[in-house]
């Protein structure tokens, strides 16, 4: 009897297991065939048990993040304690470069641009990716779950991304994550996911009218940080074990191949203190990346794209070499997106705002770096027809912060230059603007 029962439940067992594995099967292959409806939490939650570890996040100071009277760190309503910034690394796991000659893209920018990383990573896929974000008021869940959601859905941003976060507030971090967001949208549904959590940081639809005027002001974006942003993108590139970066704001996409062209041609680089030049251009948000310098010019002369520097690419179109070269040597300027090594001077953080002055450049021409255009490489930025909510429009920063921010750079662009003089004796008068960089030295 006994040798009975055992049988009858090895049987029920046996049974239990057969069902158990067809049901994890079932469950595989829905994650397979459907990835974007399901999301481990390991951005989120990792970024939230970072924030809680002291040697896991710097905390900024207005001594370093607030030089002028911007508003980067924000006052409350109950308390005039300005909240301290947080830096959020290492929120992806990203494996480190693969090569001594790879060059990383070092990109940068707030919640509306993060969606540009899905075609970054399309277009950039043999070497690493560092991107600093800024979240400001109201932001930081937004921004966490978003990129748990371009983690989960795009194996190429999970594989060699890095993305590192500045908070303007920190409470933010403690807001319940919306669990409904993980299923809401497919993988290829990034942009309407994205519009959706800009959606999210508007004011809500039932207010008091003082409750309103306040929300409505915490929606409008402040300047982000650019330089700043910079400096962490590139110290995110350092962390993944690249000697040179490619510094760009997110929605800049490089030509196709780029990466794996310019890690051919670094190998038999012939000069130590070159900074590579890559000619920009202006496009529509679904123009497709041009793949060769000649389609480039056939969508130039169809005004489908614009160049930025028309002097610099009526020199760079001349050149057609089927390999990459040296092409010239263009006068001097601040270039928006250039190949430099990553132990050149940091950017200065007293120039905030959009379009802060790249003081890297300056200090790298100060120390006898020169600049080369490369005869077979280029940049596009998108930046027309794209649609978001009305509030999220830089457009929308009032006259009063555009006027704090000029006064503010002045000053720091003084402060800079009587830095350039003490730190560089042979310095006696330096001008610069995105068009030019002007350089009197001492007899």
């Amino acid at each position: 009897r006994s040798a009975a029962q055992a049988v009858a439940m090895w049987r029920s067992f046996s049974h239990a297991g057969f069902l158990l594995s067809v049901f994890l099967s079932f469950i595989l292959i829905l994650v397979i065939l459907h990835p974007g409806k399901f999301h481990r939490r390991d951005v989120a939650r990792r970024a939230l048990a970072l924030s809680l570890r002291q040697r896991a996040y710097d905390e900024y100071s207005l001594r370093n993040m607030n030089h002028s009277t911007v508003p980067l760190i924000h006052l409350t309503m109950e308390s005039s304690k300005p909240k301290r910034m947080l830096l959020l690394r290492d929120l992806n796991d990203p494996s480190p470069a693969n090569g001594p000659h790879q060059v990383c893209v070092a990109t940068y920018g707030s919640l509306r641009d993060i969606y540009h990383a899905v075609e970054l990573s399309w277009l950039w896929k043999a070497s690493p990716v560092s991107v600093a974000l800024f979240a400001g008021d109201g932001e930081a869940h937004l921004v966490l779950e978003y990129l748990q959601y371009l983690s989960s859905c795009h194996r190429g941003i999970k594989s060699h991304f890095d993305f590192s976060l500045l908070v303007a507030n920190s409470d933010d971090l403690w807001q319940s994550e919306n669990e409904a967001f993980y299923s809401k949208f497919d993988c290829e549904e990034y942009k309407e996911a994205l519009t959706y959590q800009l959606s999210r940081r508007l004011k809500p639809a039932t207010a008091s009218a003082e409750a309103e005027s306040r929300s409505e002001l915490r929606s409008r974006p402040g300047p982000i940080p650019e330089n700043e942003l910079k400096n962490i993108a590139q110290s995110g590139c350092e962390r993944l074990q690249v000697k040179r970066a490619l510094t760009l704001p997110l929605g800049t996409m490089p030509k196709p191949r780029l990466d794996i062209e310019l890690a051919s041609f670094l190998r038999s680089l012939p000069c130590e203190k070159c900074i590579l030049v890559l000619p920009s251009f202006l496009s529509a948000q679904n123009q497709k990346v041009p793949r060769s310098k000649s389609a480039l010019d056939a969508l130039v002369s169809q005004k489908r794209l614009l160049p930025v520097d028309n002097a610099t690419y009526r020199l760079w179109e001349l050149f057609n070499e089927e390999s990459m070269t040296l092409a010239f040597e263009p006068k001097p300027r601040l270039f928006p997106a250039y190949v430099a090594p990553l132990d050149l001077p940091k950017l200065d953080i007293r120039f905030k705002g959009q379009d802060a002055t790249n003081t890297q450049l300056i200090e790298a021409y100060l120390i006898g770096y020169r600049f080369w255009v490369l005869s077979d490489g280029f940049v596009v930025r998108k930046i027309f027809g794209h649609r978001t909510p009305k509030s999220t429009d830089l457009a929308g920063q009032s006259e009063r912060r555009k006027r704090t921010q000029t006064a503010s750079d002045l000053s720091a662009a003084e402060e800079f230059k009587n830095e350039l003089r003490g730190k560089y004796p042979f310095v006696e008068e330096i001008h610069w603007s995105n068009d030019y960089l002007q350089l009197k030295e001492k007899q």
